[in-house]
């Protein structure tokens, strides 16, 4: 039997249209796509409100495909990637601001 793909239990990662956008706007999706490749894990609970009433899975619970742990790493390198790109805005902007400084004496 193949797994449910509708619902709130699947991840959904977003896939960027493109790197650079020209400055101020933004980040832009293309697309959103269901994540298939990952196993779907199945919880026995009959008594649970959203077990599965028929059919082989009868009495499970179909549970997230999330990895937290990937999605920790993920975030984290996100962030990072956002800090960098933001100390480099700030060291340009120092540096340009030094040399106003220089041409104005």
């Amino acid at each position: 039997m193949k797994p449910r793909v509708d619902g709130p239990y699947w991840r959904s990662p977003y896939l960027p249209k493109g790197m650079d956008n020209g400055i101020g706007n933004g980040v832009r999706i293309s697309e959103i796509q269901k994540d298939y490749k990952t196993e779907t894990r199945y919880v026995y609970d009959p008594t649970h409100p959203d077990a599965i009433i028929t059919g082989q899975w009868e009495g499970y619970v179909e549970m997230p495909n999330v990895d937290i742990m990937s999605e920790m790493v993920d975030m984290i390198a996100a962030t990072r990637a956002y800090e960098a790109n933001a100390s480099i805005i700030e060291g340009s902007k120092s540096m340009f601001q030094r040399a106003m400084e220089i041409g104005s004496r």
